[in-house]
């Protein structure tokens, strides 16, 4: 495997020495995949088809494939050894052409594809009839994977013609991957201690258990977070949550694309993450209220999956959530408080002088002269 790393990077390096020696691009390069149905089942390989289109010759290409987590690629036996499931087109590629791929992320499938002559790929088969499809990659779905419709995109897509380095670079193009035959949705456990206070993010939209209530963090004053309440929690949106002790279980189908999402000062993670700065939940002894302490940069924490830490560049060594009715107050009922000023960092300003972003109301607004 390492040496089939080391191969891929060599030949990425080729290529890339064509690209950058690119002229402006003349003519339009077509590049899609089809639609593709997967098996959840570890085992079943369901073949993707990617195919190009465009009058200008080349003799090599890269592009990577943006998968769905629980997708990798398909292994075939050659000889006695175990490889990518991997081909091209045997109508468009000649006996010189070499086409690789690994998964550098969980993710993420590169390929990459040239010619050890700089011959050029074929428009057309042996008979002369136009053939787009340019390779076909085997992939298997793991059991885990949530049943449902997926996004599948190829971006970075580059194809190019040595030695005059014409090049033509793809936009993202996008098609549809339908699971089946995995599990049915996920569920997101969230564990309140005996304060009742804790902090939650969910990949899927999820409704408010009877006994719970949520919030989002706008801003602070001094030391004390001002909240939002919310009535539900919608996916990708970080909240302080509070209620009966107790786990709840949420569940759903994840519609995140992304690890890590911010909503005002709350940052929430869906994979474990490690921090070096802000402020993370914790209760420290029997005698303290839990309370948002700040991170030493010494001393880097992770944020477990699922949960938010406080993403203000303030310095106090405490934020605190000791009167949950005077700290949300503020925010609805408060008339003598909506006229508030705070820095983007969150904190209160009491007459804002320097030029920069201020937070009023709710609403934020550009201060451009003292």
């Amino acid at each position: 495997m390492e040496s089939m790393n080391t191969k891929l990077i060599l030949c990425c390096l080729v290529l890339a020495s064509v690209v950058t020696r690119a002229q402006a691009q003349t003519e339009t390069l077509e590049v899609w995949g089809h639609d593709i149905a997967m098996t959840a089942d570890g085992s079943t390989v369901t073949h993707l088809t990617i195919s190009e289109r465009d009058v200008v010759d080349y003799t090599g290409f890269s592009l990577t494939i943006v998968v769905p987590q629980g997708i990798s690629v398909a292994q075939v036996r050659s000889g006695r050894d175990y490889v990518d499931d991997i081909s091209l087109n045997i109508d468009r590629a000649t006996t010189t052409h070499t086409i690789a791929c690994n998964m550098p992320e969980a993710n993420i499938i590169k390929v990459i594809s040239y010619s050890t002559k700089n011959q050029n790929f074929y428009p057309d088969d042996i008979d002369g009839n136009p053939v787009t499809e340019i390779f076909t990659i085997g992939l298997v779905a793991d059991p885990t994977m949530i049943n449902g419709e997926y996004e599948v995109s190829i971006i970075d897509c580059k194809f190019a013609q040595a030695p005059s380095g014409a090049s033509q670079p793809q936009a993202p193009v996008k098609m549809k991957m339908t699971v089946t035959g995995g599990v049915d949705g996920m569920q997101v456990n969230c564990k309140l201690g005996a304060d009742g206070v804790g902090t939650l993010i969910l990949p899927f939209d999820a409704p408010l258990p009877q006994s719970v209530t949520a919030y989002t963090c706008s801003a602070l004053d001094g030391t004390t977070l001002l909240l939002d309440p919310v009535s539900t929690i919608t996916a990708g949106t970080p909240v302080i949550v509070r209620g009966t002790p107790g786990t709840y279980t949420f569940t759903g189908r994840p519609t995140c694309t992304e690890t890590t999402y911010t909503t005002g000062l709350l940052t929430g993670v869906l994979e474990d993450t490690p921090i070096s700065s802000g402020y993370v939940l914790q209760k420290q002894d029997a005698a303290t209220a839990t309370a948002f302490y700040r991170v030493d940069a010494a001393r880097p924490v992770t944020v477990p999956a699922y949960k938010c830490y406080l993403n203000t560049t303030a310095t106090a060594a405490v934020m605190r959530l000791a009167d949950w009715v005077t700290a949300v107050k503020p925010i609805d009922a408060d008339a003598a408080g909506k006229d508030r000023v705070y820095g983007i960092d969150g904190r209160r300003v009491n007459v804002p002088t320097a030029p920069g972003a201020y937070i009023k109301n709710k609403k934020k607004y550009i201060k451009t002269t003292k």
